[in-house]
């Protein structure tokens, strides 16, 4: 990243801090691996059912592409005292893709770059960054402001040479921004984020980016901000065997089981961007709604409704899973999780794993989803 004098630095921050006392350093954008897509699609291509990861399942290296959504980047906060100008660039502090290698012992490669499109309809290109080892999950850091030890002096976080030109032109307004991949053989994408600077070049700030809290339960998180998070079915995908992946249909309504049998769907749940650093994530009354089936009061149990639980993945690929959604009171069709803040941690990606019973349709979920506080302490 580009380097910043002490002085331009001391300006902006004395800019801001005469109107609030959040920080705001970046904007922490994450992302499921059932959001990515293989470049080139097969018939039987679909996620892991206990992690809602997508899967190459074939014998041979594949492509994958995964957009992040640059979403959620708000420039007013608070009791609407302040506002302030969010920056729409890649000017980035951290970006990671985390992966697993399962099943089977010989060492793999992942290779992943970042891609950004601007307005302007160019684009560059970051670094290649390559891991090769065995069976585990790991991460591709593509930018990283961590392990610098002279804050005057930053580097080029996204690597920087006559074909890789992000990092020159980070600062323009970012219409896309995706990392893609290359995957070998039973290697599955969990998920990716990036933390992309609010106000300044480098973020303005020198912790570590990636730690995880130093508390378990963080106490930014005690009493978390709430915000709804709206999923359609059309973002879910299979996750049953491959034979089942053609009963899987797609339609303005939502993701169907259009077999005779029960198949099984993920779909991802991208939160809410968080305020300076990676915080543990709680969620709350998660709705599925469908169509077909019954409003019966017991068609959960019955195999007449979705059969729904809230799944999550850590760093480490370890997953975990909610108690079963239970039928919402009345003939609306529709099944929940009621409980108060279930607490999932940093996770790397989130989702409702759901089994369709024949001829029903997801058509989308709402979830109340926790985001962190206004970072006020300066980390």
């Amino acid at each position: 990243m580009k380097k910043l004098a002490m002085l331009a630095l001391f300006g902006v921050c004395f800019l801001f801090a005469g109107v609030a006392s959040a920080t705001h350093k970046a904007w922490l954008l994450k992302d499921g691996g059932a959001a990515c897509h293989f470049a080139t699609p097969l018939s039987d291509d679909r996620v892991v059912y206990s992690s809602g990861a997508l899967l190459n399942t074939t014998a041979s290296n594949r492509t994958v592409i995964c957009p992040i959504s640059l979403a959620s980047r708000w420039g007013s906060n608070g009791p609407g005292t302040y506002t302030f100008d969010a920056h729409e660039w890649a000017e980035a502090m951290l970006a990671v893709v985390n992966f697993q290698r399962q099943s089977f012992a010989p060492s793999r490669t992942v290779s992943c770059y970042a891609g950004m499109q601007t307005q302007n309809g160019s684009k560059y290109y970051s670094t290649t960054v390559s891991n090769t080892g065995g069976i585990g999950s790991g991460e591709i850091k593509l930018a990283d402001a961590s392990n610098y030890s002279n804050p005057n002096s930053f580097g080029s976080f996204w690597g920087s040479d006559a074909t890789h030109t992000l990092e020159a032109n980070e600062g323009l307004t970012a219409a896309s921004l995706d990392y893609n991949c290359v995957v070998p053989t039973l290697t599955a994408i969990l998920g990716y984020k990036v933390m992309l600077c609010q106000l300044a070049d480098n973020c303005d700030s020198l912790h570590n980016p990636d730690a995880l809290p130093s508390t378990f339960p963080d106490p930014w998180d005690l009493t978390p901000i709430w915000n709804n998070v709206q999923v359609s079915g059309i973002e879910c995908s299979a996750a049953t065997t491959a034979s089942g992946v053609s009963g899987i249909t797609r339609s303005e309504s939502g993701i169907t089981n259009s077999s005779s049998s029960e198949l099984d769907v993920f779909c991802p749940i991208t939160p809410p961007a968080d305020d300076s650093a990676e915080h543990n994530r709680f969620i709350s009354f998660t709705d599925v709604q469908y169509s077909g089936g019954t409003a019966l009061s017991g068609c959960v149990a019955g195999g007449s409704c979705p059969d729904c639980k809230l799944t999550w993945v850590t760093r480490d690929g370890s997953t975990s899973e909610s108690a079963p959604f239970t039928k919402v009171a009345g003939i609306t069709r529709r099944v929940r999780l009621g409980v108060y803040k279930t607490l999932i941690g940093p996770e790397v990606q989130v989702g409702v794993m759901c089994r369709l019973p024949s001829n029903v349709t997801l058509e989308g979920i709402t979830s109340t989803v926790s985001v962190s506080p206004v970072n006020d302490n300066g980390i």
